[in-house]
């Protein structure tokens, strides 16, 4: 994945420090979310787990699936973590594809909600440039939002849990994720 050289960088954890408190994008701040990611990208990417998924809901998002290099698969299998079962799909961002994305009612619940049509995680969205403006890590309980100058986050932002430029916690995946991309491009 591409990251855009000049942004701030903002990421939102779903639990406080300690472990004691969970915390999510629920509600009208998750379509908030959806909303503005839809706004400034023209791809979404999550992993899918098809055999658990609500077919209708498949074939309705599936007329926006596009192909894409599968370089996530690469890197994280690189890497050594990457789940079995689920398959990297990207989409087309346009109006129908954002409501089907609001059928979910808050951002780490995909996958472990129990009715359909959820079981997918770590939702990506990709300006028309490549690179990446909103992702998450869903198992890590992790969002990460990388905005440019000319784009109005504030309402995503200046909700409670977001922290501009963190210090990477020691060891987090993210931080792993990046060594190993810079190492592929090493050897490529």
């Amino acid at each position: 994945m591409q990251y855009h050289e000049n942004t701030v960088k903002y990421i939102f954890r779903d639990t406080d420090d300690i472990g004691e408190d969970d915390y999510d994008i629920e509600g009208e701040d998750y379509r908030e979310l959806i909303d503005i990611c839809c706004q400034y990208c023209s791809v979404v990417s999550f992993d899918l787990y098809p055999q658990w998924a609500d077919e209708e809901y498949l074939m309705q998002i599936q007329q926006h699936l596009i192909k894409r290099d599968n370089t996530y698969r690469r890197v994280v299998e690189e890497f050594g973590s990457y789940v079995t079962g689920a398959d990297k799909r990207y989409y087309t961002v346009c109006a129908e594809m954002c409501e089907l994305l609001k059928k979910g009612n808050n951002i780490f619940s995909w996958f472990w909600e129990k009715e359909p049509p959820f079981h997918f995680e770590n939702l990506t969205f990709y300006r028309n440039d490549g690179t990446v403006f909103f992702e998450s890590i869903t198992h890590e309980g992790e969002c990460y939002l990388y905005a440019k100058e000319t784009e109005d986050v504030i309402r995503i932002v200046s909700n409670e849990h977001w922290e501009k430029n963190p210090k990477p916690l020691q060891g987090d995946f993210y931080s792993l994720y990046l060594e190993a991309i810079e190492k592929l491009k090493k050897k490529d």
